[in-house]
């Protein structure tokens, strides 16, 4: 134990760190025979498991103690089942089965177990007992149930408990226990509970010790933690001398201690040698990463490898080795696993052997053909490269293709040879190749048979999507039953949709698929259906798109400005009922208009908003809705912009009375224009005017007469024409723009009736005579 992580150290130097913590440990053993060896541990929440380097990992119970606690591996019993023994935080000696996974209490025994030290005979009996210790004395159980203690001489606790499990140490047939004295003395106690110390300096950890062969020797030796040293490991020889343990890098855990581990042999299995195309490939298994391989292969070409000629693949600690040699002749070859040594210095000399045959023999094999639509797909292998073949075609039609249909993009053997037919014809055909010829002349006639059968070409069409409550409706037709479907979805979120998401229904025409990808982020979904597949194999590849929209996104357009009896009137389409909007005017005026400028008269998308603007000044106005509020909460800000011209207006325009006020702090045009939202014109009360026909005229024309005036420049959209003259009582502005009068009366002629500027002088004339008239009236 390194900390808390469990490690393995093998005498070569090797570290195996098997990825567990662990606060309690056993010695280990290989108890499913599978060439690893599993090691008890205790975890930090009482569990009780066993774990091997290639991660196997089994729990055996949940109530072990973890507090200074050793586990053991053993079979005290002889029924050839290993058990795992511990004891519970309440010291009750338990065994776990590992081979069908259950507890029970040890009947009899000391019911103040603190560590189980091991299994093994020390008695002498040539029985197994169970050794534990209570935190002072040691005992034993055997297999009649009697508990024993036999030594109480006080066990070293003051980290972990100071035992090891029992082993025959010298070779006399009688296990002894190696245990940490109260004074920090290694010391091997026996059966009868007599105490041998092998140290005297008092430098041990009081922590779980182990018996282990380490340097070598005739005998065993006890690894220990030395508390001088950092709790690194040392070990202590029998005849009493000491030194560290150099493979281990760091320190260990001074509760959990060290622990002996079996040792499993190096072991090889499934050794084989087959002929993948002219290629002898050798592989095996191994339980151990090795170091060094000794693999001959006999035959026509022999050949010697060692471990760089093959690969090694790890999966789970277990090891697979592969080697691949091409011999130059054809022949019978056999391959010989010699000897293996593995890294932690097992080795293994039992032979493998097995055999393999090359033969180059040119040959045509695995013809196949499959219809897809009209289409009968032919593909089939060949040892070479060919320099001419036949196939037959038999059936609803009949033809012979030639090398010429053929092609392959292989580089080596074997070589796949891919045609299509391409028949216009449905019903079954026969696929014959008949012979094929390599390049280096070697003919194989053998004929090899397949068939298809052709039909109507698969098709799908109506593919669409539409947005439902819960998500974006999916939907299409085909013409045949489908087994395969790739249908991809892009847009705020992305799936990908197969065959088993939708559900299919049987119609006139084929079949009809419908699914609904359940979203519910807001925004379009782009539909590609990419890929089918029908039940007799028939594939196509359409690619038919769709899109959709989730949640109808805020959106507007189609400003609109247009002059209308020299008023702005202002219009605009949105796809939510609006909460706010800002609409600037610019040029002859400016000001800007809000919300309240505008009504609706639509319950349903699409809302088309109108508003007006009463202008007083003629010129070019630029109208631009630079921000719009959705009820939602959703904004545009997007700029739409369009542009009007408006000649000054002398006519009368009243604002509906229930009309919304208009925006802007003024409430209308900054130069004393007005808003007047959907503006509604009341003609004018009938005023006798002349007309150019006759000053002397008392009626008013029923309306302006056309004009044939150029437009100004920059006009935008004009829809009444007229001159410039300034009106009785009107005012100019700095600009040179003209501005409304001031109250209501009677405009020049010219104004009115939109008199060419050629006429200019003339309409000056009558409108002075207008003006004597009307004061000699007065």
């Amino acid at each position: 134990m390194d900390g808390e992580n469990l490690t393995l150290v093998t005498k070569a130097g090797n570290e195996i760190n098997l990825g567990v913590n662990a606060n309690a440990i056993g010695a280990g053993k290989d108890v499913d025979d599978d060439g690893y060896v599993e090691i008890p541990y205790v975890t930090s929440n009482n569990h009780l498991k066993t774990v091997d380097k290639t991660g196997e990992m089994i729990t055996l119970a949940t109530d072990a103690d973890k507090s200074k606690a050793k586990v053991a591996i053993g079979d005290h019993d002889e029924d050839g089942e290993d058990s795992v023994y511990y004891s519970t935080p309440d010291g009750v000696l338990k065994a776990a089965n590992i081979v069908d996974n259950t507890t029970r209490i040890l009947d009899g025994a000391d019911t103040s177990t603190k560590a189980v030290a091991g299994v093994g005979d020390v008695t002498g009996d040539g029985t197994p007992e169970v050794v534990y210790t209570d935190g002072s004395n040691i005992g034993y159980y055997n297999t009649s149930g009697v508990e024993n203690s036999f030594y109480s001489n006080g066990v070293g606790s003051s980290s972990g408990h100071g035992i090891g499990a029992p082993r025959d140490l010298d070779g006399d047939g009688t296990a002894r226990i190696p245990i940490v004295t109260g004074s920090s003395n290694v010391a091997l106690v026996d059966g009868s509970g007599s105490p041998e110390k092998l140290m005297q300096d008092g430098s041990a950890a009081k922590s779980p010790v182990a018996a282990v062969d380490w340097v070598n020797g005739s005998n065993l030796e006890v690894l220990f933690l030395n508390s001088s040293q950092n709790d690194k490991p040392y070990y202590v020889t029998l005849d009493k001398s000491t030194g560290p343990i150099d493979a281990v890098s760091g320190t260990a855990d001074a509760e959990a201690g060290v622990a002996w581990v079996q040792d499993a042999p190096l072991v090889l299995s499934n050794f084989t040698l087959v002929n993948d195309s002219g290629t002898l490939q050798a592989s095996f298994n191994s339980s151990s990463d090795l170091s060094s391989l000794d693999v001959t292969i006999d035959g026509p070409d022999s050949e010697s490898l060692n471990l760089t000629d093959f690969t090694e693949n790890t999966t789970n600690g277990r090891y697979t080795y592969t080697g691949d040699y091409r011999p130059s002749m054809d022949g019978n070859y056999t391959a010989t696993l010699n000897s293996a040594t593995a890294t932690d210095g097992d080795t293994a000399t039992r032979e493998h052997t097995d055999t393999a045959t090359i033969d180059t023999r040119f040959n045509v094999t695995d013809l196949n053909a499959t219809a897809n639509g009209f289409d009968i797909n032919i593909s089939f292998n060949a040892t070479d490269r060919l320099s001419g073949v036949s196939v037959d075609i038999a059936g609803a039609e009949n033809d012979t293709l030639d090398l010429n249909n053929f092609s392959t993009s292989s580089s080596d053997s074997p070589y796949v040879y891919t045609g299509t037919y391409n028949a216009s014809t449905a019903g079954a055909y026969n696929v014959t190749l008949t012979q094929a010829t390599s390049d280096d002349g070697q003919v194989d006639d053998e004929n090899l048979t397949d068939s298809a059968i052709t039909d109507e070409p698969l098709d799908v069409w109506n593919f669409t999507l539409t947005n439902e409550t819960d998500g974006i409706h999916v939907a299409f037709n085909a013409s045949e039953q489908l087994r395969e479907t790739t249908v991809s979805i892009d847009g705020p979120t992305n799936t990908t949709l197969d065959y088993g998401n939708f559900t299919e229904t049987k119609t006139t025409d084929g079949y009809a698929y419908n699914t609904t990808y359940e979203t519910t982020e807001i925004g379009t979904y782009n539909g590609t259906f990419e890929r089918a597949k029908s039940t007799d194999g028939d594939v196509v590849t359409p690619n038919l798109t769709a899109n959709a929209t989730l949640g109808d996104p805020f959106d507007v357009t189609n400003l609109t400005a247009t002059a209308r009896n020299g008023d702005l009137n202002i219009s605009f389409d949105t796809t939510h009922m609006l909460v706010g909007v800002k609409v600037e005017i610019a040029g002859a005026e400016n000001d800007t208009l809000t919300v309240g400028a505008f009504s609706t008269n639509d319950s349903n998308p699409t809302y088309t908003y109108t508003g007006g603007y009463d202008a007083n000044t003629t010129g070019s106005y630029d109208v631009t809705l630079t921000d719009a509020t959705a009820t939602d909460d959703q904004t545009h800000d997007e700029d739409l912009t369009d542009t009007a011209w408006i000649e000054a207006n002398e006519s009368t325009t009243e604002a509906p009375t229930d009309a919304p006020a208009g925006g802007g702090s003024s409430g209308g045009g900054a130069s004393g224009g007005s808003v007047n939202p959907v503006p509604t014109t009341t003609a004018p009360p009938a005023t006798p005017t002349p007309t150019t026909e006759s000053p002397q005229a008392t009626e008013q024309p029923s309306g302006p007469a056309t004009t044939n005036n150029p437009e100004p420049a920059n006009p935008g959209i004009r829809t009444t024409s007229k001159p410039t003259t300034t009106a009785k009582n009107a005012t100019t502005s700095n600009s040179g723009s003209v501005r409304r009068p001031s109250h209501n009366v009677e405009m020049p002629f010219g104004e009115l009736f939109g008199i060419p500027a050629s006429t200019t002088v003339f309409a000056f004339i009558v409108a002075i005579l207008l003006a004597a008239r009307r004061s000699h009236e007065q």
